[in-house]
């Protein structure tokens, strides 16, 4: 499911002998965010359906990301 994922939307990129894979690292994190979250009891239903919906957004490209400290913030593209 997740090569799949990753392949239908162009989540990697390879240029000579670099691969790209910057929207990948993002959304771990964002996970890793959200799998810390329920850990402490911290993630609700509503919360996980928004964070589900910024994630296609971000992967479409009509929002971006961006990590702080120990959170993130969601950029509306122009």
């Amino acid at each position: 499911f997740i090569r799949d994922f990753i392949k239908k939307r162009d989540l990697v990129k390879c240029h000579d002998n670099v691969i790209h894979m910057q929207k990948l690292f993002i959304i771990n994190a964002v996970l890793g965010h959200c799998f810390k979250m329920a850990q402490e009891k911290k993630m609700s239903v509503h919360l996980w359906d928004k964070t589900k919906k910024i994630i296609a957004q971000y992967v479409a490209g009509i929002v971006d990301i961006k990590w702080t400290d120990d959170d993130y913030i969601v950029i509306e593209e122009d």
